[in-house]
């Protein structure tokens, strides 16, 4: 990052600092940073916490992609790879660990992400309002 901080000339430089930040802040892939793009900061919605570890009931380790721990929120964005039986096993069984837990877990396709965060957005705002909180 410094390196970019540095070089004033550097084409895209303000570009490549966000997404930079983007990454450090949890970002793990293409999906992940639309997410940040088009959902956080064009639908003006809270900046969420993202790639939160936590251990499933066999204590495997796992990541939630998006996180709202104050509204008990978990968000996952899902690619073409979440179409594999065994990864949609798998996301459906976090995702009633989830919930038996008491947490609200919303997907959405990548797809989805990039070209209808608004509807992403929403989803969001709905939970948001769910637990009594209006943004």
């Amino acid at each position: 990052m410094r390196l970019v901080e540095e070089n004033e000339k550097l084409p895209r430089r303000a570009l490549i600092k966000v997404t930079l930040g983007d990454i450090e802040g949890g970002s793990q892939a293409l999906s992940e940073l639309d997410f940040m793009t088009n959902v956080v900061r064009r639908c003006n919605v809270p900046a969420p916490t993202r790639q939160v570890p936590r251990r499933d009931s066999r204590g495997k380790r796992r990541w939630l992609d998006v996180f709202y721990e104050h509204v008990r929120l978990a968000i996952e964005i899902d690619g073409a790879g979440h179409l594999d039986i065994l990864e949609y096993w798998d996301d459906m069984n976090r995702d009633n660990e989830l919930k038996l837990a008491g947490y609200t877990v919303l997907r959405f396709p990548a797809y989805i992400v990039r070209y209808y965060p608004e509807l992403v957005a929403a989803g969001i705002r709905q939970a948001f309002r769910n637990f009594g909180i209006r943004i």
